[in-house]
């Protein structure tokens, strides 16, 4: 197994450990009854899954399929990756002054300094984001839709 092949087998790894990890912090927040209301720990476990699920996923193939040579690699983009960590920075502030409505603009906000250029793509993807998360958070699950300064 080449270096480079070894790096992403121990980041799998570690990132297995990291999700059992935060799946035993998960079960210690309370538990709903199910069908009746979903618990706080809901989420962060299914968070916690779909890591692990991803993990085992990047170990499997790095054991499954054969090394085809040394790969191509895409030049690192640290103004996306700076933009994005911009993004998460304004995140709060934004949710506690806007609440909800604050998703299509972090959305958008996202897209744009990741690369996204087509205006339409970045309005059609915030709009369809926000309504799906809509339906599933707050009608779905039955969560309370966070206002921010629109609060009573």
């Amino acid at each position: 197994m080449g270096a480079e092949r070894r790096r992403t087998f121990v980041a799998g790894l570690l990132f297995l450990g990291l999700a059992a990890g935060y799946y035993a912090l998960a079960d210690r927040l309370p538990r709903g009854v199910l069908f009746e209301q979903i618990g706080s720990d809901a989420i962060p476990k299914f968070l916690a899954l779909v890591m692990a699920g991803l993990a085992v996923l990047l170990v499997a193939v790095e054991l499954v399929w054969p090394a085809t040579g040394p790969a191509e690699r895409e030049p690192e983009n640290r103004a996306a990756f700076l933009g994005t960590l911009a993004v998460l920075a304004l995140a709060t502030p934004l949710w506690d002054l806007l609440g909800f409505l604050a998703t299509p603009l972090l959305m958008a906000g996202t897209m744009v300094v990741n690369g996204t250029r087509r205006p339409a793509t970045v309005l059609l993807v915030s709009a369809v984001g926000t309504v799906v998360l809509y339906l599933v958070f707050f009608r779905l699950f039955d969560q309370e839709v966070p206002l921010g300064m629109l609060r009573g």
